[in-house]
């Protein structure tokens, strides 16, 4: 018996000889765009502060971002998804960032700077802590003529008992001894908007006189502070101070009458703009804007003067 052609079988074969479909590519689809972009929204938004218009924006791209599950997916529309995630957050980050690139300030100089202030701050309450005082703003010799500032006497409760041990309180702060010790500023002594054109000079002054926390040449009590620690001004940034970090001196009481970030004359300053950061006495740090009253500065920067200080944004 004749055997018939094996046409099922030539088809089998002709089917298991095309080429096999290629492996999965790895790829890149529309979600994983949008996720990328989402998460990037937030760690921006989260690092400026968003404002109101900031928040819509974000809003968009994390509805996209949840919008983009559920889109059918074809080849036309992955690359136009992949340019309209890619453009959104572009958007974004540039929103964010306008107002560093107006203001030519990076956004970490003024961390950095808190963060100095902050230091100053706990090694204020640890000195406290330990003298059940603050600090003076200096100490004076037999004749009252000012020695060593506060930044030296609390160099031990800010991380630098090495250098304080170099110091001799037996001299002078410019000494034929201390004076080679100005080159060693502590780091936290130093806004980084000041330049290193500041060299040795500080950027953090107390506010001194005999109604301030840090006063001339004597110690304030916890009691004496009536005003509360919370609401008194104790150190303050003054932006090319031309102050030695060990120098005693600091930045008057009626220097305030200056207002911040004046035309002419030291005063309450810095390179942040619109206003500076000041030091309260219980440690924490707040900006102090250019448009604050005189007469409200000069309230917090007392200790007992009972002044009520209301509906400032400090």
């Amino acid at each position: 018996m004749a055997r018939q052609p094996a046409i099922h079988d030539a088809a089998h074969e002709e089917e298991t000889t095309q080429p096999p479909e290629p492996g999965r590519r790895l790829q890149f689809d529309l979600k994983h765009v949008f996720a990328a972009v989402t998460i990037a929204g937030l760690v921006f938004g989260v690092i400026h502060w968003l404002g109101l218009g900031g928040t819509i924006v974000l809003s968009l791209i994390v509805g996209m971002a949840v919008a983009g599950y559920s889109l059918p997916r074809s080849p036309q529309a992955k690359p136009l998804g992949a340019c309209g995630g890619l453009l959104l957050g572009a958007l974004l980050i540039f929103y964010l960032l306008l107002p560093t690139v107006r203001s030519g300030t990076p956004p970490y100089a003024l961390i950095m700077c808190r963060n100095n202030l902050k230091q100053i701050g706990l090694g204020l309450q640890n000195y406290a802590d330990v003298y059940q005082c603050f600090p003076p703003a200096y100490v004076a010799d037999k004749d009252g003529r000012p020695m060593h500032s506060w930044r030296v006497l609390i160099l031990p409760y800010i991380e630098q008992k090495a250098l304080y041990a170099q110091y001799d309180f037996d001299e002078p702060w410019d000494g034929p001894h201390n004076r080679l010790l100005a080159s060693k500023m502590p780091a936290c002594y130093h806004c980084e908007k000041d330049g290193p054109s500041a060299g040795t000079a500080t950027s953090y002054v107390a506010i001194s006189g005999a109604e301030t926390l840090l006063s001339d040449g004597a110690c304030s009590s916890f009691a004496d502070v009536k005003d509360g620690t919370s609401t008194t001004l104790a150190v303050v940034e003054v932006a090319s101070s031309g102050i030695n970090w060990m120098e005693p001196r600091d930045l008057p009481f009626t220097a305030l009458g200056r207002g911040l970030n004046p035309g002419a004359g030291k005063g309450i300053s810095s390179g942040h703009p619109g206003g500076a950061l000041g030091l309260f006495g219980d440690g924490h740090t707040d900006f102090l804007q250019n448009s604050m009253p005189i007469a409200d500065l000069k309230a917090l920067a007392t200790k007992a003067g009972g002044e009520a200080v209301a509906g400032v944004d400090y």
